[in-house]
């Protein structure tokens, strides 16, 4: 499974990338919404792990962050995490259609057991088969 990583606190983002890679993810980190879009653009994912609260130059709202998104990769599953959260931001981006919301801080056994939980419905579904390899050694 590959990920896209958007995670601006670099000590979260390598305690969750430690996570993804014992779960045999290829991972793919941006610690920018700049650099998250353009990663989004260079390359196809299956997973994209997005904060919220990523810096971005043009003051881009996280709403329109998660729409390039959707837009760039119909049919990759996007989780989101949030530190500020209230019922006002959630409801704001779970209208996008993401799988999960999470609020931080995010331990690394809900992100493997995320991660697990989506391997097993891919692998289900043959979801995710544009690699090329059999559906039943894709995630292996």
């Amino acid at each position: 499974m590959k990920v896209l990583l958007a995670e601006s606190d670099k000590k979260v983002a390598a305690g969750i990338k430690t996570a993804l890679l014992m779960c045999g993810c290829e991972v793919v980190s941006a610690g920018t919404a700049g650099r998250c879009l353009t990663a989004a653009q260079q390359d196809k994912f299956d997973l994209l792990l997005i904060d919220l609260s990523l810096p971005h130059p043009t003051n881009m709202d996280c709403e329109e962050i998660i729409r390039q998104l959707k837009d760039i990769h119909q049919d990759a599953k996007i989780i989101t995490m949030a530190s500020d959260n209230t019922r006002e931001l959630e409801q704001q981006i779970r209208r996008h259609g993401i799988l999960c919301y999470l609020v931080k801080p995010v331990l690394p056994n809900l992100i493997r057991e995320l991660v697990l939980h989506l391997r097993n419905r891919v692998t289900s579904y043959g979801i995710g088969s544009h690699t090329g390899v059999r559906k039943e050694e894709h995630w292996r």
